[in-house]
């Protein structure tokens, strides 16, 4: 297996009340990756039919099966996805990473959106 290295970071909405078998594979495979693991959480301030979980209750979806081994934050919608993306980056680099930053994601996802400053790749 090859050496962890540098900051893999997750981004995705998570609007679900138990992480499913392919949840915990991609967070798996980038845990195996990478020396440092963040997850953060798409999140608008008023809940909805499609989104109607809130940052609290879907961050304790991974404090038991993954705690010490990710940080999970939070990243407001904006209403440009260029806009979101500066946003994305700025949080990142507040974090002041080590080494190479690879953002996750799918590709109906957050990876279509996304127009900042780090790789991504597509975990299906």
């Amino acid at each position: 297996m090859p050496e962890k290295s540098g900051t893999g970071v997750i981004v995705g909405r998570f609007q679900t009340y138990k992480l499913n078998a392919e949840h915990q594979r991609l967070i798996d495979i980038v845990v195996a990756r990478h020396r440092r693991v963040v997850i953060f959480l798409g999140s608008n301030p008023a809940p909805s039919e499609v989104n109607p979980l809130d940052f609290k209750w879907r961050r304790e979806l991974f404090s038991e099966r993954y705690s010490g081994k990710v940080e999970v934050l939070e990243v407001p919608d904006a209403p440009d996805d260029r806009i979101w993306s500066q946003e994305l980056d700025r949080r990142i680099l507040e974090l002041r990473p080590e080494g190479e930053v690879i953002l996750y994601g799918t590709a109906a996802g957050f990876c279509e959106a996304y127009s900042g400053r780090y790789p991504t790749e597509i975990l299906e």
